[in-house]
């Protein structure tokens, strides 16, 4: 029994050293108010449009089929479906969102824009879990032999974004 509760302690501070290197991994990151909200008007209005631009391209193309006659279950059966198209991959949005920094000249060295790629996926990350203002419309699925932890990086990288249907613009 003596041996039982040396292994069932020696357990309980494996996991919580474990605990411990996981919450040093996770770095909070502070910015001031006004930096995000700067972040995250840019990053919302250019999902809004590439929504609007969505919406319209989907409205011309049915009323293209409309006209040419087409089947329209034929062509729906065909085409990606509209979750597939639907949003932005967050990859492409925070290098969109990176390349309107490059052309204002806010980044000046390779640190700088190191810490601005990390500040946009945490902001995206902070308006998906706690504002409600993006959504995830789709992901990646799991590749043959992926590890979780590449798993993990990749779905981060590749998961389509779009606006909630709560966002309001303003």
């Amino acid at each position: 029994q003596q041996q039982g509760k040396q292994q069932q302690e020696q357990g309980k501070q494996h996991t919580q050293q474990q605990q411990q290197e996981s919450q040093q991994q996770r770095r909070t990151t502070s910015i001031s108010a006004e930096k995000y909200e700067f972040i995250k008007n840019m990053l919302l209005r250019r999902l809004w449009e590439i929504q609007q631009e969505q919406e319209r391209e989907a409205a011309a193309a049915g009323e293209a089929e409309a006209a040419a006659g087409m089947d329209v279950d034929a062509a729906a059966a065909a085409a990606p479906s509209r979750e597939q198209r639907a949003g932005v991959v967050q990859k492409e949005l925070v290098e969109w969102y990176m390349q309107k920094q490059l052309e204002r000249n806010a980044i000046s060295s390779v640190q700088a824009a190191e810490v601005e790629f990390e500040l946009a996926y945490k902001v995206i990350n902070h308006m998906y879990r706690k504002e409600g203002l993006v959504s995830v419309v789709g992901a990646p699925k799991r590749q043959a032999g992926e590890d979780d932890d590449a798993f993990r990086n990749r779905l981060w990288k590749e998961r389509r974004l779009a606006l909630s249907p709560n966002f309001v613009p303003e």
